[in-house]
C-alpha cells in the first residue's frame, strides 16, 4: 500500500532536487556580484575672474537748466504783437513781445523837451550869474541880487539833472514795450496773446512766457552723510586736480550715455534728511536732457583696484548669509560663505570669501551637497563681459 502511494516518487523526488539545486546556483550567484557604483555627478567650474574695476555709487536725480528766467511785463499796456512760436529756440535779444509804445513814446518826448527847457534855464541863469559877479566890485549890484542870481544857478543845475534822470526814465519805458529774451535758450508757450492788457508793476507784473537754457544743464541729485563724509575725503586728496568726470543715463538708457562732472557741492548738510545736494554739470549737445526730466548720475567709490567677480547665477542665499559652492580636494564640495559687492555686467563682485584659484561651481549646484563627491567640468564660455564700474 506504501509503494502504491508513491508511483513513480524516486523519478519526482530527483526531479526536485534538480530544480532545487538550480535554484540555489542561481542565488548563490546573485549574491556573488556587487550592484555598479553611481558615478559622481557633474558640475560646471570656474575659477574667480580676477579685473580691475572702479566701484561706483548710483543716484537717481533730476535734470535743471543752467538758466531759468520767467519772462514778465516792465511797463503797463496792451500787447500788439507776439514775434515767437511756442516752443522756439531763440538768441538773447531777440524780440518777443511788442507792448503799445505810444504813450511812452510820447512820455519820451515830453521828457526830452523837459531837459531841453532845464538846460536853457541853466545857462539863463550861468549868465546872469556871470554879469553880475563882473560888475560887483563897482557896486552896481547889491550882495541879494549876486545870492539871487547863485540861487538861481544852483536851481537850474539840480533841474538839469531832474531833467536828465526823467528822460531816462522815459526811455527805459520806451525800451520795455519792447520785450526781448533775456537769455539764449528754449522759450515755452506764450501766456499772452495781441489785444491782452498787461501790468508792468513789481508787485504784479504779468507773466507772459518762460524761457531755459539747454546746453550745458545742471543734474542735481543727494546723497547721505556718509557717502558725503567719503567724497569730501576724496576730494580733499585731489585739490588741484581736474574734475574727474562722472557718467549719467536717463530712465530709458540701459547704459551710460552722458559724460559730466560735479562742479557744485552745498555747504551743509540737510538736517531733516540727513543728506546733502550735489550738482554736476553736462553737455548738452543732442539736446537729450530735458530741465524737470528723473535720471541716474554714478559717483566714483574709491579708486580703482583689482577685485574677484563670478557669474551671479552661482550665488545662493541661505536667510540672511550668501554662500557658493566650492570643488576642493578629491573633487569634495565646500559651502563657502561670501561677503558680495555688486554687479558689474552681470558678474557679481566678490568682497572676501574666495581666492582667484578657486573652482566655483556656478552649473549643477541642485545636485550638489556639502561634503559629497562631484565630477568638475570647467566652464568652456569663460569671461565674455568687457570690463566695467561698479554700481551700487
Amino acid at each position: 500500500m506504501s509503494n502504491a502511494g508513491f508511483s513513480g516518487g524516486p523519478g519526482r523526488l530527483e526531479g526536485a532536487g534538480r530544480i532545487a539545486a538550480v535554484i540555489c546556483l542561481a542565488c548563490s550567484g546573485c549574491q556573488g556580484e556587487a550592484a555598479p557604483a553611481q558615478a559622481p555627478p557633474e558640475v560646471v567650474v570656474a575659477a574667480p575672474t580676477v579685473r580691475t574695476i572702479t566701484e561706483w555709487d548710483e543716484y537717481q536725480g533730476r535734470v535743471e537748466p543752467v538758466e531759468s528766467v520767467e519772462i514778465r511785463a516792465r511797463v503797463r499796456g496792451q500787447i500788439e504783437s507776439v514775434s515767437f512760436r511756442d516752443g522756439d529756440t531763440v538768441e538773447k535779444g531777440t524780440p518777443l513781445f511788442l507792448i503799445d509804445p505810444r504813450p511812452y513814446h510820447a512820455t519820451l518826448q515830453a521828457a526830452e523837451a523837459g531837459l531841453a527847457q532845464a538846460k536853457a534855464r541853466l545857462e539863463t541863469s550861468t549868465v546872469l550869474l556871470q554879469r553880475a559877479q563882473s560888475i560887483k566890485d563897482s557896486g552896481a549890484v547889491s550882495q541879494d541880487v549876486l545870492d539871487t542870481r547863485l540861487q538861481d544857478r544852483l536851481t537850474g543845475q539840480a533841474d538839469m539833472q531832474s531833467a536828465k534822470a526823467a528822460l531816462e526814465s522815459a526811455r527805459l519805458d520806451f525800451g520795455w514795450t519792447q520785450v526781448r529774451a533775456p537769455i539764449s535758450g528754449r522759450l515755452g508757450r506764450r501766456l499772452v496773446d495781441p489785444g491782452d492788457l498787461v501790468e508792468g508793476s513789481a508787485a504784479g507784473a504779468t507773466l507772459l512766457t518762460t524761457i531755459v537754457s539747454e546746453n550745458p544743464v545742471h543734474f542735481y541729485f543727494n546723497v547721505d552723510q556718509h557717502a558725503a563724509v567719503r567724497y569730501a575725503r576724496a576730494w580733499a586728496e585731489a585739490v588741484g586736480e581736474e574734475p574727474e568726470e562722472i557718467p549719467a543715463r536717463l530712465v530709458d538708457e540701459s547704459g551710460t550715455q552722458h559724460e559730466g562732472h560735479i562742479d557744485f557741492v552745498d555747504n551743509r548738510i540737510d538736517p531733516a534728511s540727513g543728506t546733502r545736494e550735489l550738482r554736476a554739470v553736462f553737455p548738452n549737445d543732442e539736446g537729450l536732457l530735458i530741465p524737470g526730466m528723473f535720471g541716474t548720475v554714478r559717483v566714483p567709490n574709491g579708486a580703482p583696484h583689482e577685485a574677484l567677480l563670478i557669474p551671479d547665477r552661482a550665488v545662493m542665499a541661505d536667510q540672511m548669509i550668501q554662500f557658493v559652492f566650492v570643488v576642493g580636494h578629491e573633487n569634495l564640495v565646500e559651502r563657502r560663505p561670501i561677503e558680495m559687492g555688486p554687479l558689474i555686467d552681470g558678474l557679481r563682485l566678490i568682497r572676501d570669501g574666495l581666492h582667484p584659484d578657486d573652482r566655483v561651481i556656478v552649473e549643477g549646484t541642485q545636485r550638489t551637497r556639502p561634503g559629497g563627491q562631484v565630477t568638475p567640468v570647467e566652464d568652456s564660455q569663460g569671461d565674455q563681459t568687457p570690463a566695467s564700474g561698479a554700481s551700487r
